[in-house]
């Protein structure tokens, strides 16, 4: 009803990961660099991050009037593992030398910086066995880790009984790592005269490739890695939502009480719409586009049908469920249905479930 204000809570888990595919150290590593003569292989493209954490939500709605509802969520962050390595530079190349010397090829790493940071992986690596580790890790599920806060927002306005437009933006927020920080910083420039074949003589006791070991050393002399533990601030991948939906069909719910519909507006049976989706990712924002059919099947269960379409497929079919049993309301949602025939081939898959629990208050 208008002028109410309606509390909602929970918690629940997350793991992002993502790392981009680099294209240049990959042909480096499968094809060499013999038919590569001065091409600069981009360090930079080594890009990727990954979170494990809980996460604790409070958030209210109000109906501010007959067309416009706004709602606000406050979410506290409990880190349990995190990494990234982003913002790296640096090139390799492959050129001619003297032609009348041995090594006729110079290759020479230059202007690399490249970095790695971690929060909760230090103090994993003194722990013995997988259930120190797993003890560990569960243990910071309650703020036993590193500590971040963040809102959500979002608005749902109707133009008229039949079109919704709805927005949201969550996770606007960071987590500030300062507990178990331990990067890694590689940096410098190298110049490598080819390889030398010509091995020393061996004696009692040594490598057996002792020029290799020589030549570690030395590129770890020009390239050196720092080991530091500097607190950092990482911010969370803000992802935005919006939604343009049409309803039709009255759905009247049967009982003295419509739990479906507490703002009191009028209730569809069908709805059909488009949904635009934006998270911030490392080098830019990933983008996908869905066409969606909601329907309400009873007054304890709806069903919900997506086409997505984005950068990794123009297929991406997806169904969700929700239903509402006593106090509790339950829900599935899976995309890319097409793919889970074949894990190994899908870019991306995702599968949710949980459950809410529902609290009336007269």
């Amino acid at each position: 009803a208008k002028n109410e204000i309606y509390f909602s809570g929970g918690i629940y888990q997350e793991f992002d990961f993502i790392a981009y595919f680099p294209r240049d150290l990959a042909i480096l590593a499968w094809e060499g660099n013999r038919d590569y003569l001065d091409y600069e292989f981009d360090l930079g493209e080594i890009s990727t991050t990954g979170d494990f954490m809980t996460v604790y939500h409070f958030g209210l709605n109000k109906q501010i009037t007959d067309k416009l509802t706004v709602g606000a969520r406050l979410k506290l962050y409990s880190s349990m593992f995190s990494y990234r390595s982003v913002n790296n530079a640096g090139t390799f190349v492959t050129t001619l030398g003297d032609e009348n010397s041995e090594n006729i090829y110079e290759h020479t790493v230059r202007n690399a910086d490249v970095t790695v940071e971690t929060s909760g992986y230090a103090s994993l690596r003194e722990l013995d066995g997988a259930s120190q580790v797993t003890n560990e890790i569960l243990g910071r599920a309650f703020f036993g880790g590193n500590f971040g806060v963040g809102v959500d927002l979002g608005f749902t306005y109707d133009f008229n009984e039949a079109w919704t437009l709805s927005a949201s933006a969550q996770d606007v927020g960071a987590i500030f790592h300062s507990k178990d920080v331990e990067n890694y910083r590689a940096h410098g420039n190298y110049t490598l005269d080819g390889i030398n074949l010509i091995f020393p003589p061996l004696s009692q006791g040594e490598s057996t490739f002792p020029y290799y070991d020589d030549l570690e050393d030395e590129i770890e002399r020009e390239i050196p890695i720092d080991t530091l533990h500097n607190s950092y601030t990482q911010l969370r991948p803000v992802k935005f939502n919006a939604a343009l939906s049409f309803g039709f069909g009255r759905f009247n719910a049967s009982g003295d009480c419509d739990c479906l519909n507490m703002g009191g507006g009028k209730l569809h049976k069908q709805n059909v719409g488009l949904q635009f989706y934006s998270i911030f990712r490392p080098k830019g924002p990933q983008m996908a586009g869905t066409l969606f059919y909601h329907r309400r099947i009873t007054d304890y269960l709806s069903a919900k049908a997506t086409y997505t379409v984005d950068s990794y497929s123009l297929s991406n079919v997806g169904l969700g469920v929700s239903a509402d049993i006593g106090k509790i309301n339950f829900y599935i949602a899976a995309d890319n249905l097409i793919k889970y025939g074949n894990l190994a081939k899908a870019k991306s898959v995702s599968l949710q479930l949980g459950f809410n629990i529902i609290i009336d208050e007269e």
